[in-house]
């Protein structure tokens, strides 16, 4: 079985470079063999018969064991790469209840971080210093000046990669891309992309640093290693949930939704070395039961990772 994308806005067919080693083909409407599926500005997949197989999605719907059977009704155990991201796509936006408002985000992530990190049951902790907060009081206003002075929330996968604070189409509100973290290490970080630092500029005591990075030219952002595999999964998230939607952007890491080679393989790195903890499952559980209606797939099921090729 074999797959195409259609771009609702494409008026020619060809195959064109969507980003280093990510391919795409565009078709016409009427192009033998294909169905044209349209959507007003929106990326859509078209399944086409091929050598391996008839049209369509596998039969197999049953979710693989350790998983979340009755979330992944729908995801069939045998599927993999792009079909699997489309099928859990599926799941994550069909679930999906309206996005919160960003000043509701606030009490949202203090929820999920209370009394976390070996932190009180009225306080938060912060996943780049790893401080104890004091939950609402210690919010970051205006002016941040030094490490240590406030938290603020953060946008894992930078706002800027998908085109700003207003066109991430629910992704700016997404609490599974959004953690707290000291304000001025948020400053820090910028919208550098996470990666492993080779040359230090600046490290922190709970080993967070900002410097050059190891496996691609320019900067990045080097969290703690207890975190690591947390934020490698909310951006396979973020690259499931958001495919064929954003619009925006291409980055040195990123295009649109897809993530270049050097960095997908350092975040699945990090996916292995760093496996979920239960407070990435407690996190998980909260947003999904208070807040969004969405799970995070690959806390739930870490093996779906392997089953996809190429994010």
């Amino acid at each position: 079985m074999g797959k195409s994308w259609v771009d609702a806005g494409a008026s020619g067919c060809g195959e064109g470079s969507w980003w280093a080693g990510k391919r795409w083909t565009v078709l016409a409407c009427g192009v033998a063999a294909a169905a044209c599926v349209v959507a007003a500005a929106v990326v859509v997949p078209v399944i086409l018969s091929g050598a391996e197989g008839g049209g369509g999605f596998a039969s197999d719907t049953r979710v693989e064991a350790g998983c979340n059977a009755s979330y992944y009704s729908g995801v069939g155990a045998t599927l993999r790469d792009r079909e699997l991201i489309l099928s859990l796509h599926d799941t994550l936006s069909s679930s999906a209840r309206k996005p919160l408002s960003y000043r509701e985000t606030w009490a949202a992530l203090e929820v999920l971080d209370s009394g976390q990190g070996g932190c009180g049951p009225q306080k938060v902790s912060d996943i780049y210093s790893k401080a104890c907060w004091l939950a609402s009081h210690d919010r970051c206003g205006k002016s941040v000046s030094k490490a240590g002075q406030c938290y603020n929330r953060e946008h894992s996968w930078p706002k800027s990669w998908w085109g700003g604070f207003d066109q991430g189409q629910g992704a700016t509100t997404d609490l599974v891309g959004l953690f707290l973290v000291d304000g001025k290490l948020n400053s820090k970080r910028r919208n550098n992309p996470f990666g492993e630092v080779g040359k230090v500029l600046e490290e922190w005591p709970s080993k967070a640093r900002i410097g050059y990075c190891r496996d691609w030219q320019g900067k990045c952002f080097e969290p703690p290693d207890e975190f690591k595999g947390d934020l490698a999964r909310a951006h396979f998230y973020l690259s499931v949930r958001y495919a064929g939607v954003w619009e925006c952007c291409e980055t040195k890491v990123t295009n649109r939704t897809a993530v270049s080679t050097l960095a997908e393989s350092t975040l699945r790195r990090w996916h292995r070395q760093d496996p979920v903890s239960e407070r990435e499952r407690r996190r998980n559980d909260l947003i999904h039961s208070r807040f969004q209606g969405t799970r995070n797939p690959f806390v739930d099921c870490p093996t779906f990772e392997a089953r996809i090729q190429d994010f």
